[in-house]
């Protein structure tokens, strides 16, 4: 038992640190685009700094592209066997194919990969450090000659509202039966106006809500969600429904993809 304990607290102590440097990575590179408008401005991002973890450059392409909603590849060192190369990963947006993105570069610039493979929606790939410039400009065209305008816009699609009697656990579970629910056949969402009972931030930056609807309260959970305007009474949300089993008892929980304060 004490050394199963140990073993629990040290994988716990791992796990806090990589979290925490997936913060500090996803607020580097976010001042990394800042900085320069001409990389925010590209249809396809990439960014690059010498501390990232190649451990954690996926985490931190996805975190970007929900940011910005852009395809975006996030590149870390090789390490010691190969220094002068740059290892990415890279995340796409829905309708753009970003392994086959990848194989157009390297089909029209060959050399400039030196190694890449994945699939639609992630890849990872390989460059030349001196490339690295050359690659981001080569990058953000190959992009912008398979998006339309209407794919780099964050759209949510809702099944509409659920009433008061179906934000309950057994919803919840049907829901669930019905999957397993993937990118061409999307887990339910849902929509509705919510009375703001509470707020508090949790785990360093998820937001955790009690909401009212009718004479129901139900908890609420936003992963990466600064905090509402104090004060805030009522809320519109764009939410998946699902279970909290953390305590003795499985209560449903609103999973909330967007949040917007109302009064």
């Amino acid at each position: 038992f004490r050394e199963a304990r140990q073993r629990a607290t040290a994988l716990d102590q791992l796990n806090v640190a990589r979290r925490q440097l997936e913060r500090d990575m996803v607020g580097d590179a976010e001042l990394l685009l800042a900085t320069d408008q001409a990389d925010t401005e590209r249809t396809g991002l990439s960014v690059y700094h010498e501390s990232f973890h190649q451990g954690v450059v996926g985490i931190v392409a996805g975190r970007l592209r929900e940011r910005f909603h852009k395809p975006v590849i996030c590149f870390a060192d090789a390490g010691d066997v190969a220094p002068d190369e740059l290892k990415g990963s890279a995340r796409s947006i829905d309708g753009l194919h970003i392994r086959d993105v990848l194989d157009q570069v390297a089909t029209q610039h060959p050399g400039l990969l030196l190694k890449f493979g994945g699939h639609a929606m992630a890849a990872g790939l390989s460059i030349k450090r001196v490339h690295l410039e050359r690659f981001g400009v080569i990058f953000d065209k190959a992009v912008a000659a398979n998006c339309t305008q209407d794919m780099l816009e964050a759209v949510l699609f809702s099944d509409g509202p659920l009433q008061e009697s179906e934000l309950v656990v057994e919803t919840a579970e049907q829901l669930a039966a019905g999957g397993p629910w993937g990118s061409q056949f999307p887990e339910p969402m849902f929509d509705g106006e919510f009375e703001l009972v509470s707020q508090r931030i949790v785990g360093g930056d998820h937001l955790k809500l009690v909401l009212k609807c009718g004479e129901r309260v139900i908890d609420g959970i936003a992963f990466r969600q600064a905090p509402l305007v104090a004060g805030t009474k009522s809320v519109e949300v764009a939410y998946r429904l699902g279970v909290n089993d953390y305590g003795q008892v499985p209560t449903a929980q609103v999973v909330v993809e967007y949040i917007r304060a109302i009064t």
